[in-house]
């Protein structure tokens, strides 16, 4: 069995199944054709085995050249990452104050006795806390693109496969 198993080994190396088809589809192990003997069957075998070669020859792989300063990306990222973070910080004051007189409008509304009167009051209170947080939104937004905008323009100055190495883009920021 063990001299099967290396056979098989053999011929998968080297790439040749018509020889290993009958041992691998459950044959016996001195399976050959009829007509052949043993020894032109192992003839057959090693004659497909390759030979090693006497010279040693060392293949080093060397990683692609890529013309990107890094220096100069770390600075790209540096900026575009502090700005989105700085038009976050505005959005989130923004945010704040606007749930703020959100509140505000709403206790004020709900004092209202006159039910026609506070139902006004309450639908002006909501539309005005859509429109603030819609405004700040969009403000927040554009600063990204911006942001973004920028860096793509300056990554161009850090080489022309600057832009193949960072995986993210503009898209995995639009979720904040």
């Amino acid at each position: 069995m063990k001299n099967l198993f290396w056979r098989l080994s053999v011929l998968t190396s080297v790439g040749s199944m018509l020889v290993a088809a009958p041992a691998l589809a459950g044959q016996r192990e001195d399976f050959r054709p009829p007509g052949q003997s043993r020894r032109d069957r192992d003839r057959v075998v090693t004659s497909t085995i390759p030979r090693p070669s006497h010279s040693t020859t060392t293949v080093t792989t060397t990683p692609p050249v890529r013309d990107v300063d890094l220096v100069c990306m770390q600075k790209a990222v540096e900026k575009r990452e502090t700005a989105i973070i700085a038009a976050f910080d505005k959005f989130a004051v923004a945010k704040k104050q606007t749930l703020e007189k959100r509140k505000i409008a709403l206790l004020d509304a709900w004092k209202i006795v006159n039910r026609q009167e506070r139902r006004t009051a309450l639908r002006t209170a909501w539309q005005n806390y859509r429109k603030e947080s819609q405004t700040a939104r969009e403000a927040f937004h554009k600063a990204r693109r911006e942001a973004w905008a920028q860096f793509k323009n300056e990554r161009k100055a850090c080489g022309k496969n600057a832009h193949a190495d960072e995986p993210a883009n503009e898209g995995d920021d639009a979720q904040i």
